[in-house]
C-alpha cells in the first residue's frame, strides 16, 4: 500500500495523532478517503502539516494558518500572504517591546535587591505602588 498512515504521517512529521485529527475537524488538513484498511495519506499530507507546524512556530493562530491555506488556493496568494504575515509581524514586534519593557522592570529589581543591603520589603512595597499607578 502507498502513502502514509496516521501514525507513520505523524512520526513523519512531528505532529501527534490527536493534533492531526483536530487540523482535520478544523479544515485545515482533508480528510482522505477510506478505501479497505487504514486511510492513506500522500505526500502533500506531509507537506501541509510541515507548513502548518512551521506556521505556528512562527506564532500564527490556526485562524491565520487557516487564512493561509485558503490563500495558496488563490490567485491573489502574494497579496494575502503577504497582508497576514506583515499584521503577525506587527503584533510580535509589539510584544517583543512588552517582554523588553519587562525586562528592565526586572533587571531594575534584581539590582535594587542586589543594593538594597535586606530592604526587600521596601522595594516590593515600591514595585507594588508602581502597579498601582500604572492601573
Amino acid at each position: 500500500m502507498t502513502g502514509y498512515t496516521i501514525g507513520e504521517l505523524s512520526r513523519a512529521t512531528g505532529v501527534h495523532v490527536e493534533t492531526i485529527r483536530y487540523y482535520q475537524r478544523l479544515g485545515l488538513l482533508p480528510v482522505p478517503p477510506r478505501d479497505r484498511g487504514p486511510r492513506r495519506y500522500g505526500p502533500e499530507a506531509v507537506d501541509r502539516l510541515l507548513l502548518i507546524r512551521h506556521a505556528r512556530h512562527l506564532t500564527f493562530s490556526l485562524a491565520e494558518v487557516g487564512g493561509l491555506l485558503a490563500a495558496s488556493d488563490d490567485e491573489r496568494c502574494a497579496a494575502a500572504v503577504r497582508d497576514i504575515a506583515a499584521a503577525r509581524l506587527a503584533k510580535v514586534e509589539r510584544e517583543v517591546g512588552t517582554l523588553q519593557e519587562i525586562a528592565r522592570e526586572l533587571a531594575e529589581l534584581v539590582r535594587q535587591v542586589e543594593t538594597a543591603g535586606g530592604s526587600a520589603a521596601r522595594i516590593l512595597q515600591d514595585l507594588g505602588r508602581s502597579a498601582r499607578a500604572e492601573s
